[in-house]
């Protein structure tokens, strides 16, 4: 019984993380893992500041300002508060016609329930900001909207019409000339065709991300769209051109001093010389990964890179060892 347990254990462990395996290895994607945290008292100082600010101004534009900035304050701390502030600010934005003021707070209100997981509501939201973005020909304002729905659909598991939202996306970005709209789209879809399976399209639109991005130095979009890259070739067994891009990322995110980063490029590495092989190399950076992720306790990360190791155990014959790290990272 004791060993028809283990067996079940590895089993059930080793389907789960292959289909977590393919999610984890995206840096761009990171999930939508949101913390709701508590605000510093100064920020709570600056709140009360604001709402002292909208209570006593006669002017409208600095109400609906200050009631914004309210509603973005509360944003990671609070998403009810925040979308009460976008509510008052929708509301005076309405009774003055303003449809720009209109428009992005439908598009904040539907991000936040999109954050919540609300993604029905979130979508009728954002489908009102995008029927004015379209009225007043904000082309800027209908990019980010339909990027915005892609993302819901894309949490939702709905890859086909999130491609098509970010293919609408991309389009408008490139017709307007945006090249930093058209590298997030981009990525977006080769996100999708990572998840379809389709490894050479992925690539195709990972570069477009990597190469917009390098010409701009920004540095950590650079290291994720490279992770992205070797993530792609790693499925595709093209071993050297994986390792390559994954080295690169791990060394601009060192050079950044973002541990987070090195310790997901490093279970990375780990997963690759594991695909080839190579156990010992595989349970160095799997085991670097995991004294990083330790000292960060970012909890998320850990119980992957558990499964890992303990993957690796099981692929060398090393079932005690095997089912301690499975049964760590339960």
């Amino acid at each position: 019984k004791p060993f028809l347990l283990f067996l079940y254990i590895c089993l059930s462990a080793k389907s789960t993380l292959l289909e977590m395996q393919r999610f984890y290895k995206l840096t761009c994607f990171l999930f939508f893992i949101f913390a709701e945290m508590a605000l510093p008292a100064q920020e709570f100082s600056a709140i009360d500041s604001m709402l002292q600010a909208e209570k006593n101004s006669k002017n409208d534009s600095v109400k609906f300002a200050t009631l914004s900035k309210i509603a973005l304050a509360y944003a990671d701390s609070s998403y009810e508060k925040s979308i009460v502030y976008w509510r008052k600010a929708l509301d005076l934005a309405t009774k003055k016609r303003y449809r720009l003021g209109m428009a992005d707070c439908y598009q904040q209100i539907g991000y936040i329930l999109m954050r919540q997981g609300e993604f029905p509501t979130a979508l009728q939201e954002l489908n009102n900001a995008l029927t004015i973005f379209e009225f007043i020909k904000n082309r800027k304002g209908m990019g980010e909207v339909y990027n915005d729905i892609g993302l819901i659909y894309k949490s939702w598991g709905r890859y086909e019409l999130a491609l098509q939202n970010y293919l609408s996306s991309l389009k408008i970005y490139d017709e307007i000339g945006d090249d930093e709209g058209s590298s997030i789209a981009s990525n977006n879809i080769g996100q999708i065709h990572y998840y379809r399976e389709e490894y050479e399209k992925a690539i195709t639109f990972f570069q477009k991300y990597l190469q917009v991005n390098q010409r701009n130095n920004y540095a950590r979009a650079v290291a994720g769209a490279a992770n992205n890259i070797a993530s792609a070739y790693l499925e595709l067994n093209l071993f050297d051109k994986a390792l390559d891009y994954y080295t690169k990322s791990l060394q601009i995110y060192d050079s950044l001093g973002i541990d987070l980063g090195v310790a997901i490029l490093q279970d990375n590495i780990g997963s690759l010389y594991s695909k080839k092989g190579q156990y010992s190399d595989a349970l160095l950076f799997h085991k670097n990964a995991l004294q990083k992720l330790n000292k960060l306790n970012s909890k998320p990360r850990i119980s992957p890179v558990l499964m890992n190791i303990g993957l690796v155990y099981s692929q060398t014959k090393n079932y005690p060892l095997a089912f301690d790290f499975f049964i760590f990272s339960i």
